[in-house]
């Protein structure tokens, strides 16, 4: 098989598919452990090239940089579902190569079927899709690149599962306005053992996840805050249909947002804390009128990362490390199950004066 690559160096790369092949009606392509590899297609390949494929998955290929070039996306209309793994030298999903046109009038680069992205251990990729010249300006800044910028839109995404890469941003902290509605369909996010995050979502894109139902944050070791600190005074972030909340061993973690904001979990069911010993997870806003309510919930000296009164009263399962105060079963007394992970000479549970006589009757099943 030849190649009709521009480049010359390109010959000597060991390439799977030459762009004169076409597959219109493969569905699925999987690569496992092919550590030659270092090209999946050379050239621009014809729009029948793959344009079935519904499901791309990659793993253990350590000599490929990127998965194809940009132009190739574009015999990709029905993919659906992609997951890249183990590959050490992945630096970006699809390359824009020099000679390639990415001006498509909208300034967008849209995934419309793109259901399902999973990308783990890749501990060198920066970008989703950037140019083969910018993906890294200097190594020293790697943990600066973004994994999505400003052009790309997966009007469809159901479920993002990011572990072990090595972004500095999963998102850009200034995007555009179509943006803000780039990911309604998005109901499961993991976020795993990404050590170069800071924080997770910027102010602004929280607005989009009203359909998230899953979120999950563990063994991100320099992460300091959920949200990033914005412009507006006294944000509010709502999560209305997150039903499963964990976040564990984020070593880092001080607060939620690092400011004034107001928060609430109306549907939150599940809710596991543990291994993040420099945050508070609970107060309540009880002895503080309501204009205080945020100032209560968000001490600078002291932020908590939860406001008891703002969670869901018919919460069914909590799983903590650290004290919590009595006054919490009083709000859920619906729990089905209470786990919590401390030392033998902890106290579990805190309680002011007039708490102590109280009785609280439990429904708990599992404790």
């Amino acid at each position: 098989m030849t190649t009709t690559s521009t480049s010359q160096s390109r010959h000597d790369e060991l390439t799977l598919f030459d762009e004169k092949l076409v597959f219109p009606l493969l569905e699925s392509l999987i690569l496992f452990d092919m550590i030659n590899l270092e090209r999946i297609c050379n050239g621009q390949p014809s729009t029948k090239f793959l344009c079935n494929l519904k499901s791309v998955e990659v793993k253990g290929c350590d000599e490929l940089k990127f998965l194809v070039s940009f132009s190739t996306t574009k015999s990709l209309p029905q993919l659906q579902r992609l997951t890249v793994e183990d590959c050490k030298n992945v630096k970006e999903i699809f390359a824009i190569e020099r000679e390639e046109n990415v001006n498509n009038g909208s300034g967008k680069i849209e995934f419309f079927q793109l259901r399902f992205l999973t990308l783990k251990h890749l501990p060198r990729l920066g970008s989703f899709c950037s140019g083969m010249t910018t993906t890294s300006t200097s190594q020293s800044r790697h943990d600066e690149l973004t994994l999505f910028d400003e052009k790309l839109v997966f009007p469809t995404l159901e479920a993002l599962e990011l572990e072990c890469i090595g972004s500095g941003m999963i998102w850009c902290s200034h995007l555009p306005t179509f943006m803000t509605s780039s990911y309604h369909n998005l109901t499961s996010l993991t976020v795993l053992g990404c050590g170069n995050l800071k924080y997770i979502f910027p102010t602004f894109i929280v607005q989009s996840f009203k359909h998230l139902q899953h979120l999950e944050i563990c063994e991100c070791r320099d992460l300091k805050e959920i949200v990033a600190n914005g412009a507006e005074a006294t944000p509010k972030f709502v999560f209305p249909r997150i039903t499963f909340l964990k976040l564990d061993n984020l070593p880092k973690l001080t607060t939620f947002y690092l400011g004034r904001h107001l928060l609430e979990w109306p549907l939150l069911e599940k809710l596991q804390v543990c291994n993040c010993k420099k945050v508070k997870i609970f107060t309540s806003e009880c002895g503080s009128s309501n204009e205080n309510n945020t100032k209560a919930q968000f001490n600078i000296s002291e932020p908590a990362l939860f406001l008891i009164e703002k969670i869901n009263p018919d919460l069914k399962e909590l799983i903590v490390d650290s004290m919590i105060p009595l006054g919490i079963l009083e709000r859920f007394n619906n729990l089905k199950k209470l786990k919590l992970n401390g030392d033998s000479d902890e106290v579990l549970f805190s309680c002011k004066e007039e708490e102590k006589h109280i009785e609280i009757p439990m429904k708990i099943k599992h404790l």
